[in-house]
């Protein structure tokens, strides 16, 4: 895990170079649809990463696409990656229980991806 840096404009987040898994257990109280919601940062403009989300028996697959950076002070030349937020599409939990998540990033051969957090929302 990288802490944030640069005075709090760079959030904390996890630096990915290679396929990577990562795995929560939660727990639904009532048959319910959420949107699934990934924030990072990733400066290939190639657009070749991948993002997969499985849970509930289902699968769904996003694109790594590039998210930019803003200058945060021009005459030092200090420009700040930017981590966005990007729907990846939406999981439905038909019953209450526990389900298992995982969320597989594949970020491009020649750049990471800096994942900062996966969100489950109504809306």
């Amino acid at each position: 895990i990288v802490g944030a840096a640069r005075k709090g404009t760079v959030p904390d987040h996890i630096k990915v170079k290679e396929s990577s898994d990562f795995q929560w257990r939660i727990y639904v109280e009532n048959p319910i649809s959420v949107y699934a919601d990934v924030s990072y940062s990733s400066q290939s403009k190639q657009n070749q990463g991948k993002i997969t989300i499985k849970g509930a028996n289902l699968k769904i697959d996003g694109e790594i696409r590039f998210t930019g950076s803003t200058v945060g002070e021009p005459n030092l030349d200090w420009h700040i990656d930017s981590f966005n937020p990007h729907r990846i599409g939406v999981l439905d939990f038909p019953k209450p229980g526990y389900y298992d998540i995982t969320l597989n990033i594949v970020p491009d051969n020649e750049k990471s991806v800096d994942f900062q957090w996966l969100f489950l929302s109504e809306n």
